[in-house]
């Protein structure tokens, strides 16, 4: 979940259990029966639906930041359209936001876990950008800052217990699902007032230079190679001095630009990069979401995602069946099963599959940036 656009986050539940799982060296029969789980992977897999669990929060990081999540979330405005976000956060029963650890916490830095309908904030991913001294919680300053910096993944997670929630039990996630989100979260970020920080968008603005200047470099450099074997006195030679001379002010930008470089967040560059791209249009930043979301199902693929959702239990089924009742490799192959019948019965109901793409279809129209937004 986040590079982030950058697989720093990952929204609602993770299928491919069983290959998270191999990755650790687990779920394979052989693994698992030559030797018991460490202490670290039973850490890992304990908890909340096998993958993720609860860290402690002594310093109750969670509740103070959704309650900064909560303060920005009242000062948005009306372009920025989080009302429902809002209501929901401050609703009965609500959406708890809670400190987590697990494997599909590894490379996320917040995820909406769809079974527990919690927020899970990773604790690997936010102890780093916490300020604090040795036995002393952050100030309420600090987590504010932080609060600004995050306060989109907060909007994207809680986009998705809403989806979730509008499509009704037995759903699932989908590239759709996602490009939903990241658009909600675009959208508030981009009316946030003083976001970007200046330090952001001045990194942002060099890497992007840098990129048109290695276009540059490589186009000119084709058109140098392109003159061989042509008469070097002829018309095409002519040109050559001035592909030197301006490969050379190419080589002098990019080095003045890369002794440039600084100290920034690259999540909060991601971010900034995501954003730039809604405020293009949405042609544009859909074309940087379906490259974001490829491997994720997508609603316009029934067919073949019914096709891997069979396959998938019926892996987890055999796999079952290779562990013995009461293992933690039981439980674990349990869950997939479970998880690949709810798949099985999703994309095997095609009105259902139609329904939700209709939903989509309806919702996209409302996060689209405003015509001559740039």
């Amino acid at each position: 979940m986040t590079e982030r656009i950058e697989s720093v986050r990952s929204g609602g539940n993770t299928r491919p259990l069983l290959a998270l799982l191999a990755v650790l060296g687990l779920m394979s029969a052989g693994a698992a029966r030559a030797r018991a789980f460490t202490a670290e992977e039973r850490r890992f897999l304990a908890g909340h639906h096998a993958l993720l669990e609860a860290s402690s929060d002594p310093c109750r990081l969670a509740s103070r930041l959704e309650a900064q999540y909560k303060r920005l979330l009242r000062g948005a405005r009306p372009a920025q359209d989080v009302a429902d976000i809002l209501a929901t956060a401050e609703g009965k029963p609500g959406v708890p936001l809670i400190l987590g650890d697990g494997v599909r916490l590894a490379n996320a830095f917040a995820l909406y876990d769809d079974q527990t309908r919690t927020v899970y904030l990773s604790s690997a991913a936010l102890t780093p950008r916490v300020i604090r001294t040795a036995g002393v919680c952050p100030s309420d300053e600090s987590l504010a800052a932080l609060a600004r910096e995050t306060a989109g993944v907060y909007v994207h997670e809680m986009a998705h217990s809403l989806t979730r929630k509008a499509l009704g039990a037995g759903s699932v996630a989908t590239s759709e699902d996602e490009i939903l989100a990241y658009a909600r979260e675009a959208r508030f970020l981009a009316g946030l007032k003083g976001w970007p920080s200046k330090a952001v968008a001045g990194e942002l603005g060099r890497r992007r230079e840098l990129d048109e200047l290695v276009r540059k470099n490589q186009k000119i450099i084709g058109l140098v190679k392109g003159l061989q074997g042509q008469d070097p006195g002829g018309d095409g030679f002519k040109k050559f001095p001035g592909y030197v001379e301006q490969l050379e002010k190419i080589r002098r930008r990019m080095e003045l630009l890369q002794a440039r470089e600084g100290d920034v967040d690259p999540f909060q560059v991601s971010l900034a990069a995501m954003v730039d791209a809604w405020k293009d249009g949405w042609p544009a930043f859909l074309r940087m979401m379906i490259r974001q979301t490829a491997p994720m199902p997508s609603l316009g693929r029934r067919a073949e995602n019914l096709n891997k959702s069979r396959s998938f239990l019926e892996a987890s089924r055999a796999q079952l069946t290779e562990e013995a009742p009461g293992t933690l490799a039981h439980e674990v192959a349990e869950r997939s099963v479970r998880l690949g019948e709810q798949d099985v019965l999703f994309w095997g109901d095609q009105k259902r599959v139609e329904e939700a793409l209709a939903y989509y279809q309806r919702r996209f129209k409302t996060v689209r940036p405003p015509p001559g937004r740039r």
